[in-house]
């Protein structure tokens, strides 16, 4: 007779949620996949970019190629230029991308009859990433009145040391800011409408150009490239 299973055993891994007619239902497991594919290409994109044409102005400054006042410009507004510009590319790729249980597709007329998947163009990878980046910035700022404000009354209050109360604003910050997009991601962007295509998540096999998935209600999503 087998014996019960004890509390020390490890619990098998589950698949994501997946229905049987081929739609998915979005999680914050899937946005959290989806935020890192879109992070770590923004980040080591632009951080190399950043770091050759800051390195390029500079070697240009000290040959009075460029002014100092040019060269201060560069350098400060060239890491938020670059970051939001190759986070298009990011997105654009992320669309583009099948995860390991999952693949994102765009669908004209969803909930139709009618129901098509749409080819994820840049332009459509724009407005996507439009909604990605100021939902995110709004979310961010909700959650510094709502956190980091009673947070530095606290620290004002306690008074645990410049050192302690830099690494806790850190670690706080850090955890807002991951709160912010994971949200933005969840709750605006899987599964929303952005004007004439829907952002639906389905098994990685399918949601390519010219194939085929069951729409939730039943119906058949056919292929269509045009924007």
């Amino acid at each position: 007779m087998p014996s019960p299973p004890s509390m020390f055993d490890a619990p098998r891994a589950t698949p994501l949620a997946e229905s049987a007619d081929g739609y998915i239902q979005p999680t914050f497991a899937h946005a959290l996949r989806i935020w890192w594919a879109i992070f770590w290409r923004t980040t080591l994109v632009s951080g190399l970019l950043t770091f050759g044409i800051d390195f390029y102005a500079r070697k240009s400054y000290e040959n009075m190629g460029i002014t100092a006042a040019s060269y201060l410009l560069i350098a400060r507004y060239t890491p938020y230029v670059l970051n939001y510009a190759v986070a298009v590319g990011a997105v654009y790729f992320v669309l583009h991308k099948a995860f390991r249980h999952f693949r994102i597709v765009l669908s004209k007329n969803w909930g139709t009859p009618d129901a098509q998947i749409l080819e994820p163009t840049l332009l459509r990878s724009i407005r996507i990433w439009w909604t990605y980046t100021w939902r995110t910035l709004v979310y961010t700022l909700l959650g510094y009145v709502v956190v980091l404000l009673p947070l530095s009354w606290f620290v004002m209050l306690f008074n645990p040391g410049a050192t302690a109360a830099t690494l806790l604003f850190g670690f706080v910050g850090f955890l807002n800011g991951g709160a912010a997009v994971l949200f933005a991601i969840h709750s605006n962007i899987l599964d929303e409408d952005f004007g004439n295509f829907h952002v639906a998540i389905v098994p990685r096999t399918v949601g390519v150009p010219g194939g085929e998935i069951a729409h939730p209600a039943g119906t058949p999503l056919k292929s269509d490239a045009s924007i």
